[in-house]
Order: C-alpha cells, then sequence, then structure tokens
C-alpha cells in the first residue's frame, strides 16, 4: 500500500493509556472524526461503516495494556483490516533510542517523540500529563530518555490507598493557594502545587542536562493544569500522539 498515491486511505490510530481510550480518524492528513471512551469494537464498527473497504484502512496503535493490544489485534481480523502496526521500539522510527532497554519504553513516549519529528522538530523537552507525568528529551541523536513521576490522579489516589484516614479525592482544577482549610482541600492544594512543582523541577534539570535551550512540547489530559506554571518556549501540543503514530503509519506503509 503506497499512502503517497493513494488519497483514500484513511488511518485510524489508537492510544490505549493506563486510563482510557482515545482514537482519531485521519484523511488525507488531518482527524476528520476523534473518540474518547468508546469501546474498540464500536469505533471499528464506525471507521468500517463510513469507510467500507477495509483493504483502505490502516490502524495504528499504541497500548500500555498488553491484553488490550491482543483484543484490537482480533477484531481487526475479523473486520477484514489487514494493515496493522503497533508503535514501539521494534519499528522503523524517525530517531535512534538512546536508552539501555529500548523494549521497556512506553509506546506512548515515543509516539509523542514521533509527533514532534511529524512537525519537523528535532530537538525539544516533551512533557506528556497523563495518568503518570513523563518528561523526555529528544534531541539531533536521538530520544534521550526522560523522568517519568505520578501524575495528580495517581498522587492523591496514593495517599488515600497508602494511609488511614485520609480520603479520596479529585484534582481536575485549581484548588486554589495553600494553605487548605480542611483536609480534602489540604490534599488537593499538595496534589496539584506537588506536582506541578515536580514537573517544573524537573523541566529544569533536564534543560540543564540538554545544555541548550530546547522548546518544550506540552501534551495529555492534564496539559491545562501545568501549562502557566512552565517558562520558557512552551507549545500545547494536544494531538502530539496521535500525530506521531499517523507519521509512523506512513513511514512504514509509504512504501507498501
Amino acid at each position: 500500500m503506497d499512502m503517497t498515491d493513494s488519497m483514500t486511505t484513511s488511518v485510524l490510530v489508537m492510544d490505549r493509556g493506563n486510563g482510557s481510550l482515545k482514537a482519531a480518524l485521519f484523511q488525507n492528513g488531518s482527524i476528520v472524526t476523534r473518540w474518547r471512551d468508546e469501546p474498540a469494537d464500536k469505533i471499528l464498527e464506525s471507521v468500517m461503516d463510513s469507510e467500507g473497504d477495509p483493504k483502505d484502512i490502516i490502524i495504528a496503535y499504541s497500548s500500555v495494556v498488553s491484553e488490550w493490544a491482543a483484543g484490537i489485534e482480533i477484531l481487526a481480523g475479523k473486520t477484514g483490516i489487514r494493515n496493522l502496526l503497533r508503535a514501539g521500539h521494534d519499528i522503523d522510527l524517525p530517531f535512534r533510542l538512546l536508552v539501555d532497554n529500548p523494549g521497556s519504553l512506553g509506546p506512548d513516549r515515543i509516539c509523542a517523540a514521533c509527533g514532534a519529528s511529524a512537525r519537523g522538530i528535532d530537538e525539544a523537552v516533551i512533557i506528556d500529563g497523563g495518568t503518570a507525568v513523563t518528561v523526555d528529551l529528544l534531541t539531533s541523536e536521538g530520544f534521550c530518555g526522560g523522568s517519568i513521576f505520578p501524575g495528580f490522579g495517581i498522587a492523591a489516589g496514593v495517599l488515600s490507598s497508602g494511609t488511614a484516614a485520609l480520603p479520596p479525592v479529585e484534582v481536575i482544577r485549581d484548588p486554589g493557594r495553600p494553605p487548605g482549610r480542611s483536609t480534602i482541600e489540604a490534599i488537593k492544594r499538595g496534589v496539584f502545587h506537588g506536582v506541578r512543582g515536580g514537573v517544573r523541577e524537573i523541566l529544569a534539570a533536564t534543560r540543564l542536562s540538554a545544555a541548550r535551550p530546547l522548546p518544550v512540547l506540552l501534551t495529555g489530559g492534564a496539559a491545562g493544569l501545568l501549562l502557566d506554571v512552565l517558562e520558557g518556549d512552551i507549545i500545547s501540543i494536544p494531538d502530539l500522539v496521535f500525530e506521531g503514530l499517523y507519521h509512523i503509519s506512513c513511514l512504514a506503509f509509504s512504501s507498501k
């Protein structure tokens, strides 16, 4: 399948993270449909209804849940879709993986870096604010690794599950400045400002390691809670992982 010659090819990208499934349908390089937290079989059914011929559909997916990955392969086979690509260390990538164990590298981190490459950005700090927060370094030499630490939900959840008396809370918006005047408000303020402070500190340390000014690409569901605490050249790209998945599908199928 040559994607450069076939303008009818549709690419379904699917990002299965720790907390949710997000998907988008690309046509001619642009997103035309999106799904969030829909079952994978319903998404495939919708794509088949609109696109028709399974030969003209590519699925490129990233999954940190191995059971889900096995399931999507089975579902695709039942619909007749044969052009599948699972993001990972063992496919054609636009950069080298300069890490000790490429096989342990999260596919979402790889895809975010591929999204940067798709935009012609070969050097950046990439921050993905999801269930876990990742801060990764991409340079002209390759993907250099990064830092991983708890996101807002995990941080709040651990306080509840790991203690006898602290209640579960959700941190989905700015709770205001400390001090909190109740236990719940104290947790919200502590988690909110703690995670934001952690991102800011790790970004500063990563910039020191890079030893040169680099743009910061910000993505993920919690990006809006992080944006105003970051300094420097910050570029918010909500669809960075989707763009990376589309990019690697082009690399994989453009000559087939």
